[in-house]
């Protein structure tokens, strides 16, 4: 499920990809791998559809995540997937090109607005 490594500035990354069969796991498993994180101190972004989204905030809230302040402070950032994705897809295909451009930019401006 995940694929961890060591970035730029030999800071540790990790990337997650989950492949579900019940949507009702997702938000569990994304909340459990997400607060381990943001425990630690990380910022987490997500790309979901507004229902994944409220599910994610719920089960980290459940969690003892406070998610009101972690969004405030920058450590959470919450985005919509049809947006996101419409940044750098054209005629249905992903361009390379703006994906690592908005990807870039969508990490470097994490990184710089945490409000700690």
């Amino acid at each position: 499920m995940t694929e961890g490594g060591r970035g730029a500035g030999n800071l540790d990354r990790q990337h997650s990809v989950y492949f579900y069969n019940d949507a009702s796991d997702v938000a569990k498993n994304v909340a459990s791998f997400l607060s381990e994180g943001l425990l630690a101190g990380m910022p987490a972004i997500v790309i979901a559809t507004p229902i994944h989204s409220a599910a994610i905030q719920n089960a980290l809230n459940a969690r003892s995540i406070d998610v009101a302040r972690a969004r405030h402070l920058g450590d959470l950032v919450l985005l919509d997937a049809e947006e996101t994705l419409g940044a750098f897809m054209c005629n249905r295909m992903l361009d390379e090109a703006l994906f690592r451009r908005h990807a870039t930019q969508l990490i470097e401006q994490t990184l710089r607005g945490r409000g700690r």
